[in-house]
């Protein structure tokens, strides 16, 4: 698998080769619809998926730094 990060200062996108499977996979599709609904929940922004025979490509908006995005982590 070879994995591409690009920005253009206002989205990150990353692609990954596509890899034929040998077997179907079962998936929910819950990871991809998790994060747009966050996306568009916390930062009124989409996220763009483009699925071609040779490459899957998700392009995410890079949110400003803000205390209003982020819940800092507590550690014990």
């Amino acid at each position: 698998m070879t994995l591409t990060a690009s920005t253009d200062g206002s989205s990150l996108t990353l692609s990954n080769n596509r890899i034929p499977k040998v077997a179907p996979v079962r998936s929910t599709g819950i990871g991809l619809q998790y994060i747009r609904n966050q996306y568009r929940d916390i930062a009124g922004a989409e996220i763009t998926v483009i699925e071609t025979a040779d490459t899957f490509s998700v392009t995410i908006p890079i949110l400003p730094e803000s205390e209003d995005f982020f819940v800092p982590l507590q550690r014990n």
